[in-house]
């Protein structure tokens, strides 16, 4: 993918991001007496963000160079990119569909949990797990910077 199309990705997703975790984000107990401990805090969540998407492209990286080693990139990349248009033309709410698997709607519930329950938390390495644990929720445009 070239640079310039993943920073107008970003670009154009960062109204969706703003919409969707910027509550996450208004809600975090960053503010510290001084402004240096404050920034230090954000710092921490984002940190925590950051590893997150960065070991999700990883292990899907590291994926998809073994199907591309192993030949069946091509079929693959056609079979997903019909299955994308399907989506697309009959508005298949797959994330929906996904959510009601009973192992995956649990993980999601435990996500969240989690995250409610480090929001209350006034200590630092807190705002680290959930910048972690926001890396993991359900998140198109994730989706599309991972594929």
């Amino acid at each position: 993918m070239e640079l310039w199309t993943a920073f107008i990705v970003g670009l154009v997703g960062s109204f969706h991001c703003i919409g969707m975790c910027g509550p996450i984000a208004m809600a975090l107990p960053y503010r510290s007496s001084s402004n240096f401990r404050s920034m230090a805090n954000v710092l921490l969540y984002n940190a925590g963000r950051i590893l997150t998407y960065t070991t999700l492209g990883l292990v899907l990286g590291i994926l998809g160079r073994g199907i591309a080693l192993s030949g069946y990139q091509q079929g693959l990349s056609i079979g997903l990119g019909i299955a994308l248009l399907l989506v697309a033309l009959f508005s298949l709410n797959i994330e929906g569909q996904m959510l009601k698997l009973d192992w995956l709607q649990k993980l999601n519930v435990n996500i969240k949990r989690n995250l409610g329950r480090l929001l209350q938390s006034p200590r630092p390495q807190s705002l680290f797990m959930i910048g972690v644990l926001t890396g993991f929720l359900p998140c198109g445009f994730v989706y599309v910077g991972l594929a």
